[in-house]
């Protein structure tokens, strides 16, 4: 059998049911997937058929100040900006399905 990593899509069929995602990193003896409807799920893999459907995409490497150079200017205003994170400011890393801040 393959050796599961996160990222990787799998299909896994278990007694009468089959579930299809995105393997996720995991504390626990459970494989945990994230479904296409956003939910996760652990599985005991004990009498389960794993199929290995896609190899997953590369992370993308972070890229401080969302990419954008910054340059101060004297004749402007100081302003920082406070991020205290939610949903709206986190960003969603496709590859595992994780939320990560979309600030530094």
């Amino acid at each position: 059998m393959t050796e599961l990593r996160e990222g990787m899509r799998v299909r896994i069929k278990k007694e009468s049911v089959t579930y299809e995602g995105i393997v996720m990193p995991s504390t626990t003896p459970n494989l945990v997937i994230k479904l296409d409807n956003g939910y996760n799920i652990g599985i005991r893999t004990e009498d389960a058929e794993i199929e290995v459907i896609g190899e997953g995409q590369k992370k993308e490497e972070s890229v401080q100040d969302g990419g954008i150079k910054v340059r101060e200017r004297g004749d402007l205003p100081q302003l920082s900006i406070l991020s205290t994170g939610g949903t709206i400011a986190s960003r969603v890393d496709y590859r595992t399905g994780a939320v990560s801040p979309q600030f530094s």
